[in-house]
């Protein structure tokens, strides 16, 4: 099943449970700080082993580098960490 819905990054994540997370040159626009508070979000909202793929140029910002494991590092995939 596939979900698509209108939401902008800076609001609360509307609802959870979700498996895959692309943002590709999104994060690049922000500072290092709102990158970390929407990586935070987002991994929230990410199922555990969930993906989170970014774009070329993109990285993990602030606490976030330690809540997600690199997936394929060229390409910028990541996983969420299970507990």
């Amino acid at each position: 099943m596939v979900y698509f819905r209108l939401h902008s990054i800076l609001d609360p994540v509307p609802f959870g449970r979700i498996d895959l997370v692309v943002f590709r040159n999104v994060l690049i626009y922000m500072t290092e700080q709102l990158q970390e508070r929407v990586l935070l979000a987002v991994h929230g909202a990410l199922n555990v082993g969930g993906f989170l793929v970014l774009g070329k140029v993109e990285g993990l910002a602030g606490l976030a580098r330690g809540l997600f494991d690199a997936v394929n590092i060229p390409e910028r995939v990541y996983r969420k960490r299970g507990r």
